[in-house]
């Protein structure tokens, strides 16, 4: 049986050998741009509410598809993706599902 913190670590080890420019750790994208694209709401980036919910007392905001919609928009218009012909999207958790 492994570890746990030693199976975590390899995991990790995984998601992130896949980001890398080190063409030993990722042989065959290390050259290719990227994106990380982090969880931002909790929706998986699905939400589109313009006003926050309040809930506790505490106001919180569910605007995640804006958000996406505003990250591609970026990267299509001023990071050079406009003319990209592949696209590999990763992440973890819901970033994955960007």
């Amino acid at each position: 049986m492994v570890p746990e913190e030693q199976l975590e670590a390899s995991v990790s080890d995984m998601i992130y050998a896949q980001l890398s420019e080190d063409p030993d750790a990722n042989p065959m994208m290390h050259a290719w741009n990227k994106v990380y694209v982090q969880n931002c709401d909790a929706s998986s980036f699905t939400s589109a509410l313009l006003e926050p919910r309040v809930v506790a007392g505490r106001r919180l905001y569910f605007r995640g598809k804006y958000i996406m919609e505003e990250l591609v928009d970026d990267l299509l218009k001023h990071r050079g993706l406009g003319g990209a012909t592949d696209l590999v999207v990763s992440g973890c958790s819901a970033g994955g599902l960007a």
